[in-house]
Parts: C-alpha cells; structure tokens; sequence
C-alpha cells in the first residue's frame, strides 16, 4: 500500500531548495542551567511516515528503520498520512484510523544514528550513557527522547 500526500511532494521541494541555498544547522546559545541542552536551529527535514514506500523523488523505504528492523510491523502499520482519523483535535489528526499504534506516533527522522557511530555519538549524544552502551551496542540511546520542533 502506497500514498502520496500533496504535502509529503511539497516537503521534497522545500529540502531540496534549502539544499540550494546551503542552509547549515547552527546552534544557540545554551541556557546556564545543566538540565538544559543547545538549540539546533536551521535543520533541514523530510516529511515521512512509518511504512512508506519509496517515490519517484526517492527509492528509500521506512518500513524499517536504521534503530527497528521491523519498525513497520512492531509500529502497528502503515502511518499514512491520508489515511489518519478526520478530527479537528490534532491529538486524533495524528494517529492512524485504521489500527491503534504500538510504538509512539509522534516520530521525527534524526541526521545521526548512534548505533552506527558510536565513537561520534559520544561526543554529540549529550546523555550518553556508556554502561547502557556496554550492556547493549544495538539499542538506540535516541529512541524514546522528546525533541522540541
């Protein structure tokens, strides 16, 4: 099953000219609390869901991800924008209307996979957790963290 919203088209343009115009991600200042991590500011996305097939604009598929090989079936689903529930809440708008996730359904597509790139990852991975690395190399230390947009 495949769908193509007008807005998923609308988003390859868009990456594609701000690939053009060589936007790079800058970082804001920090706040002084220790809690607090820097702002990236200027990130390039794409719009994706879960289960998509490639486009003519791309053959890359998510019906896997670089932290979940069977991220499609352990989500519940094909995530297809078109097919989510008619509501006005955005609560509803954002989840699909023919099944109930089992994985969360707010999801962004990180520029970095930490599993592949441990070394770089414990530099840039502010909450690095190295005995959680040691205990398993092949769990995500990104998956389940909240991200402001």
């Amino acid at each position: 099953m495949f769908c193509l919203s007008g807005f998923h088209l609308l988003a390859h343009v868009v990456v594609a000219e701000a690939v053009k115009s060589n936007i790079s991600p800058q970082t804001a200042k920090a706040p002084e609390s220790s809690a607090s991590f820097p702002v990236k500011r200027n990130i390039v996305t794409t719009y994706f869901w879960i289960g998509q097939g490639g486009t003519s604009i791309s053959d890359t598929t998510n019906i896997k991800s670089a932290w979940d090989s069977f991220w499609k079936k352990n989500f519940g689903g094909i995530d297809c924008p078109d097919q989510r529930k008619d509501a006005k809440k955005f609560r509803e708008a954002s989840l699909p209307r023919k099944f109930a996730p089992t994985l969360n359904p707010f999801y962004v597509a990180l520029p970095f996979n930490d599993i592949a790139f441990p070394k770089k990852a414990r530099k840039w991975v502010y909450w690095w957790d190295e005995k959680r690395f040691q205990k398993d190399h092949f769990e995500s230390q990104c998956k389940g963290r909240w991200i402001m947009i």
